[in-house]
């Protein structure tokens, strides 16, 4: 392992303080992975604690989560990506739907559930999520088009849930997070943790924005986590791990569905370092995340804020 040079290390200190002041951020955490290792870490602005310990909300980043479990689940012959989605959720909405179009956003279901603003609303359970979206039609027909759909992985969480008999979090507790160590990666935060605010850029003022438990629509964009824990991450997406997934199926959900698009399997792929960075980024409201492989230089990138 390398650390980055020390001019290296000044030159991101100062991007890392101008996206902060740009961006009007309340604070900022960003870290440098090679070969699973944090070789940089900086925070700016009312960062709680250490930066590479300090919790964050990682939104959407969840999904490459809820991604894993079903590819684990189809890799020990427990499902297929090209059955329907009521093969194992009778019930649910949009259950014509296969598992393939839920997680490459190519179904043509909404992209959010019928109902008050999920991410900023305590959740309810998954009966609940089914017959607010009972009479819910679908905008396109299934792979017409990329469309991201946080209500396709909610629909994915429950699914995986059923095939195993345990809840979606239990099972990201079991199946990823132990096996990787990630010991500060969880549902609601743990401090040092951030707060996450809106920001007025009128009257320049802070407003905490709630740590809402999103219930049915976890497996979306409900977890928490740090630089220290994404970079254990990103260690397994670089090169896989024999508890959790294997390289050769993390490719598989890193190559693009669509030939023009930028996302396979759960997981986005960006222009970027040798060629494309495989990965996701992430919002909730106060907070915004970015996590992004580069598998040619063994590197990863995260941000945090």
């Amino acid at each position: 392992m390398s650390a980055l040079l020390p001019g290296t290390g000044r030159q991101l200190e100062a991007l890392i303080a101008r996206a902060q002041r740009d961006g009007r951020l309340p604070s900022i955490v960003a870290g440098v992975v090679r070969d699973g290792r944090l070789v940089w870490t900086g925070g700016v602005g009312n960062v709680m604690g250490n930066p590479a310990d300090t919790q964050y909300r990682i939104g959407s980043i969840t999904k490459t989560f809820t991604s894993v479990l079903v590819l684990q689940a189809r890799d020990e012959g427990l499902l297929s990506l090209d059955d329907s989605l009521a093969t194992y959720v009778p019930q649910a909405p949009f259950g014509d739907r296969t598992l393939r179009s839920l997680l490459s956003h190519t179904s043509g279901v909404p992209g959010e559930p019928a109902g008050p603003w999920w991410e900023r609303t305590e959740g309810g359970d998954f009966a609940a999520l089914v017959a607010a979206n009972a009479n819910t039609t679908a905008p396109l027909v299934s792979g017409q088009e990329f469309r991201y759909s946080n209500l396709a992985f909610a629909l994915l969480g429950e699914m995986v849930a059923r095939v195993r008999g345990e809840t979606w979090w239990s099972l990201v507790q079991s199946r990823i997070l132990r096996p990787l160590g990630m010991e500060r990666t969880t549902y609601q935060a743990v401090p040092p943790n951030a707060q996450g605010y809106s920001v007025s850029h009128l009257l320049n003022t802070l407003t905490p924005e709630p740590h809402s438990d999103t219930g049915a629509m976890a497996a979306a964009g409900q977890l928490w986590s740090t630089l220290d824990d994404l970079a254990r991450y990103a260690g397994f997406v670089l090169t896989g791990h024999p508890d959790v997934l294997g390289l050769s199926t993390l490719e598989e959900a890193a190559t693009t569905v669509q030939p023009e698009g930028n996302y396979g399997l759960g997981f986005g792929r960006v222009a970027g370092g040798s060629g494309r960075l495989v990965g996701h980024t992430g919002t909730m409201p106060g907070f915004r995340a970015s996590f992004f492989c580069d598998r040619g230089r063994g590197t990863a990138f995260l941000g945090l804020s």
